[in-house]
């Protein structure tokens, strides 16, 4: 299995590779929504479209959506 999180993030797009980083610090879903002039439930979608790229990038079956 890779975990290469570093050459995952270079293929996100910037905005979602910044966004993807602050979250994964822990931060809470609000404060990355405030930060990036979004709705804590858009930062909640990206979230999960983050997991399905992480799984598809690991080599894992991603449901079709």
């Amino acid at each position: 299995m890779k975990i290469d999180f570093t050459e995952w993030l270079k293929t996100l797009p910037y905005r979602i590779r910044r966004i993807a980083k602050l979250l994964a610090t822990g931060e809470q879903t609000h404060i990355v929504a405030e930060k990036f002039n979004l709705s804590a439930g858009r930062i909640s979608q990206i979230r999960k479209e983050l997991l399905e790229t992480w799984k598809g990038f690991q080599g894992e079956s991603v449901p079709a959506a």
